[in-house]
């Protein structure tokens, strides 16, 4: 679905571990918010949760929403109400244990024929769209999926090293 356009722009999806990267960069340029959990305040950058209080998430519009950060890189959840597509295929994570309840949940869909795509649309609640360790799944060849997408290009290096 994007191949075309990427070759066109000479540029690619990322992986996943790229977009992850992305993400935590943005994360630690913005100033955590305070919050309490387990009944104590805390400023902690590494928590489980991206603050998405203004974001398109949760309900607050029943439609993605344009995004409108002018000269500024979007991290989870800045991009409009939709999860982002990564280039790696939908595989078991470090610490990945299927859920007792529903063990075919996710390990169903490792099987080479969807993409991970990380965060949430719109339509999920916060908690699960914020959460940094959440990752889903998209068909490669679903012509209409409920994901957006940004490109990366790799740095070239220089001659000299």
């Amino acid at each position: 679905m994007t191949t075309r356009y990427s070759r066109w722009a000479s540029a690619r999806l990322p992986k996943l571990h790229e977009l992850r990267s992305i993400h935590q960069y943005v994360g630690r340029r913005r100033k955590a918010p305070d919050s309490k959990v387990n009944h104590q305040f805390h400023t902690d950058p590494k928590a489980l949760f991206v603050d998405l209080s203004d974001t398109n998430s949760g309900f607050q519009n029943f439609y993605p929403t344009g995004i409108t950060h002018e000269d500024d890189l979007c991290g989870l959840g800045d991009n409009g109400g939709a999860a982002e597509w990564t280039r790696t295929l939908f595989a078991p994570q470090p610490g990945f244990k299927a859920m007792d309840i529903y063990p075919g949940y996710s390990a169903d869909f490792m099987d080479e024929k969807h993409l991970a795509v990380v965060g949430g649309s719109w339509a999920l609640h916060r908690l699960i769209t914020g959460r940094k360790s959440f990752l889903n799944w998209w068909q490669k060849r679903y012509l209409w999926p409920w994901v957006t997408f940004r490109l990366v290009r790799d740095v070239e290096q220089s001659a000299d090293r």
